[in-house]
């Protein structure tokens, strides 16, 4: 049975000392520390792909690829046996505990510690349009601002993202373009990402 061997790292941002496998050469303990680190640096379209790549490693490499089979059967035999931190902290965290009705009502809706409001359901502006998503594609020559994948790689069209999260404001300077699995990733955190796009664009 193969252990991948873990070491103590030193947060570049936080100075936090976080756990993680040799093999990763992580250098942030986490999303936000990375993207505090990124501020303020405007980036060509060539470094923000170099600074994907090595951010999302194999991950963005495979992304369109498929394993073959003889692959799947290595990758198994090295992950048997492997820690898993974080569900280890959350099983632990878990224990005994019931979810009943009455709490999930508590941590749902209004009570959620992500509501916003309910802004979710607010219509889109009628101006924020295909022939609008169009002409923001061509700006950024229908390219991920975040991961710098094109459409043409992907096989899709590109999702038009609201810096600033209002669907009324639909100004040029207030669009980006992004992937699908980018755009998700700004559901969380979302003064950060707004800083994060505001400053690539200025």
């Amino acid at each position: 049975m193969m252990m991948l061997r873990t070491e103590k790292v030193k947060c570049k941002n936080c100075g936090k000392v976080f756990t993680d496998y040799v093999s990763s050469r992580r250098k942030y303990c986490s999303m936000p520390c990375f993207r505090k680190a990124r501020t303020g640096i405007k980036a060509s379209l060539e470094t923000r792909k170099k600074m994907s790549k090595s951010r999302t490693g194999r991950v963005s490499g495979m992304r369109g690829k498929k394993h073959t089979e003889k692959t799947k059967k290595k990758m198994s035999v090295i992950r048997r046996g492997r820690p898993c931190l974080w569900a280890e902290k959350i099983s632990e965290a878990n224990k005994g505990r019931v979810f009943t009705e009455e709490h999930l009502k508590n941590i749902s809706g209004e009570n959620s510690s992500n509501w916003m409001g309910g802004i979710s359901f607010e219509p889109y502006d009628p101006g924020f349009n295909n022939a609008l998503k169009r002409k923001v594609r061509k700006r950024d020559d229908s390219t991920c601002q975040e991961c710098g994948y094109s459409e043409e790689k992907l096989g899709y069209a590109l999702s038009v993202h609201h810096i600033d999260y209002n669907k009324r404001n639909n100004i040029l300077d207030n669009l980006i373009c992004l992937c699908r699995n980018c755009h998700s990733q700004t559901n969380y955190s979302r003064k950060d990402w707004t800083r994060y796009f505001s400053n690539m664009l200025s």
